[in-house]
């Protein structure tokens, strides 16, 4: 079971997201565990502040799933007269194009009203009850994580989100999740991170094979699927050196 230092006090500054999550879950909430977590991804892993104040109501009081499900127009409003405030707040670094405005098409709020459609219509209210409709008669680890992806049909929850918030759920076991493959025809940084393995470009023709070839690379390393995502988003990027690949030591399929 992972543990995670910090509290699982939204007003206390050490407050730790997945640590609350995980209690929650323990404690039979899952439901409130896994509006957490969505908020979580919806904001950012590395925003913890930013989920610490809008879960916990810029310290007052806490915006617990039944209250957002029950009275939805209450957050709106609350985050029209607290406008200001919330505009202040960081998103993540995988989430740097997101919008707090609760009156933008593609703001926060529509992202959670997007949420709680989704939740309506396939679990009744009851997020736990949502995903397990998707992953109950899946036949492995893989197959729930690809159904799930597919049917995760969020508003501004992209191929990044999606990705992000299935690893987090099965990496904190609350389901039995594992990524197939890392979705690199939808991906932008992993994506270029293959092309440049595989190729040795960036601005290569992508071919649906390169994700069986970087699941296999994946499965002879023996790491996480996630962890082989990851990597090939920091493969791409520019380094400030100028030296060749070659130089630098990396292997390539190309050479």
């Amino acid at each position: 079971m992972h543990k995670f230092a910090g509290s699982v006090d939204p007003h206390r500054r050490d407050f730790h997201p997945l640590k609350a999550s995980i209690q929650l879950c323990g404690s039979g909430d899952a439901d409130e565990a896994l509006w957490l977590l969505f908020l979580t991804i919806h904001f950012g892993q590395d925003v913890p502040e930013t989920i610490r104040l809008f879960y916990g109501r810029l310290g007052v009081g806490c915006w617990h799933w039944e209250t957002v499900r029950r009275h939805p127009e209450v957050l709106q409003n609350w985050m029209r007269t607290n406008r200001k405030r919330l505009r202040k707040l960081k998103f993540g670094n995988h989430r740097k194009r997101r919008i707090m405005d609760p009156e933008h098409e593609r703001g926060t709020w529509a992202v959670i009203r997007s949420f709680l459609d989704w939740v309506a219509e396939h679990g009744k209210g009851s997020p736990k009850r949502a995903f397990d409709k998707c992953v109950d008669d899946a036949l492995d680890a893989g197959n729930a994580f690809d159904r799930l992806y597919a049917m995760l049909d969020i508003l501004d929850f992209g191929r990044t989100a999606r990705f992000d918030l299935l690893c987090l759920l099965g990496n904190l076991r609350i389901f039995s999740l594992s990524p197939p493959h890392c979705y690199l025809s939808g991906a932008t940084g992993p994506r270029q991170g293959a092309l440049l393995m595989v190729t040795g470009r960036r601005d290569s023709k992508f071919e649906s094979e390169f994700d069986q070839t970087v699941s296999e690379l994946t499965a002879f390393l023996g790491v996480p699927m996630e962890a082989m995502e990851d990597a090939l988003c920091n493969w791409q990027k520019r380094r400030k050196s100028k030296r060749s690949p070659e130089q630098l030591g990396y292997l390539s399929s190309c050479s």
